[in-house]
């Protein structure tokens, strides 16, 4: 017959038992299912060498998302600067206190800013096409839903830290 003290050790025993498990199954799929190369790239702030390892591009598939992000580069440069200028425009027209020119700035802003928030969608719908389609759709996911916060102060930086 056993007794109390041994049904408890044995619940104790079984429970730590299958804990230590869980928790190194859990540490080896985390383990295998990382890619050291996209941590690495994250790590260092590389977004295009991020993005190579995270959504698994080919060299044909880079190159053409690195030849993507240069030509956006520069469109995305006017774009933002003209997003900036209208800022512009809309302080000064603000500081004279001017309904209407407050209005016909703030409009001015508006299709400014609206013009580079669709060139930019427009781009990375470019650069998800690129991407084999599991991961174009992945990429949209991650990326869409941002570009309501552009801050249009100029294309964004290769690097994670800006």
């Amino acid at each position: 017959m056993i007794g109390p003290g041994h049904t408890r050790r044995y619940l104790w025993l079984t429970l730590g038992l299958v804990l230590a498990l869980g928790a190194g199954a859990g540490l080896a799929c985390y383990h295998f299912s990382c890619d050291p190369m996209a941590h690495a790239a994250a790590r260092d702030g590389d977004v295009m060498v991020w993005m190579r390892h995270e959504f698994c591009l080919g060299d044909g598939q880079y190159a053409e998302v690195l030849r993507l992000h240069e030509e956006h580069s520069m469109v995305c440069a006017q774009h933002c600067a003209a997003v900036r200028a209208a800022r512009g425009r809309l302080v000064e027209a603000q500081a004279l206190g001017e309904a209407s020119a407050i209005a016909d700035a703030a409009l001015k802003l508006r299709r400014t800013a609206e013009v580079c928030r669709a060139s930019t969608e427009a781009h990375v719908r470019r650069v998800a096409a690129a991407m084999a389609p599991e991961q174009g759709a992945r990429y949209l996911a991650l990326v869409l839903p941002r570009l309501a916060a552009l801050d249009h102060q100029g294309p964004p930086s290769p690097s994670l830290d800006r």
